[in-house]
């Protein structure tokens, strides 16, 4: 049996994101282990790239929740834009935590790959969606570059138009207050 709480956490995802690829689980496990170390080095740049994002975001899309767990131990979430926007918080606090969240990664590559190898059994055992061969073809990929940050499938982007950032539950606390969980 696949380790239960990966299992938790990827179906979990799957059963509000049925058209997750293989690509999206394993962006999944990686932000939960490694954090978003890219895209974020100063608050200032950090700011503008958010100002843009959300004057673009889509508010007909399905409903989504303001904070979603993404790792095992449940201390690591995204914030998902659209509802944040409904709080009023100024960009710039935003941008404050998820730079102070971008220093201090959650995990460890060996926990990524401990995780990913895990995704490999639960598809062996039928427990996840995905077919073997592709697990084995994606992993392959991740081998030779390195299991680098990945942007989702088209698939995902298409189908859910994401708008995250990922924070802690402590910066994520601190920013809207323990009332919104």
């Amino acid at each position: 049996m696949i380790c239960l709480r990966i299992n938790n956490l990827i179906s979990g995802h799957l059963a509000n994101r049925p058209h997750m690829q293989l690509q999206d689980i394993y962006k999944l496990l990686y932000q939960s282990y490694m954090g978003i170390g890219h895209l974020i080095s100063d608050t200032n740049g950090a700011i503008e790239y958010l100002r843009e994002e959300m004057a673009e975001l889509d508010h007909q899309m399905h409903p989504e929740p303001l904070w979603e767990t993404i790792s095992t131990t449940g201390l690591v979430g995204r914030v998902n834009l659209r509802p944040l926007q409904q709080h009023n918080i100024a960009v710039q606090v935003l941008a404050e935590r998820l730079v102070l969240f971008a220093q201090n990664p959650p995990g460890s590559k060996h926990g990524l790959l401990s995780a990913w190898n895990w995704v490999g059994t639960g598809i062996d055992q039928g427990e996840l969606p995905f077919t073997l061969p592709d697990y084995h073809t994606f992993t392959e990929t991740l081998e030779k570059n390195n299991y680098p940050m990945m942007h989702h499938s088209l698939v995902y982007q298409k189908l859910y138009q994401p708008a995250y950032r990922i924070l802690s539950i402590n910066l994520f606390r601190d920013l809207v207050g323990a009332t919104c969980l």
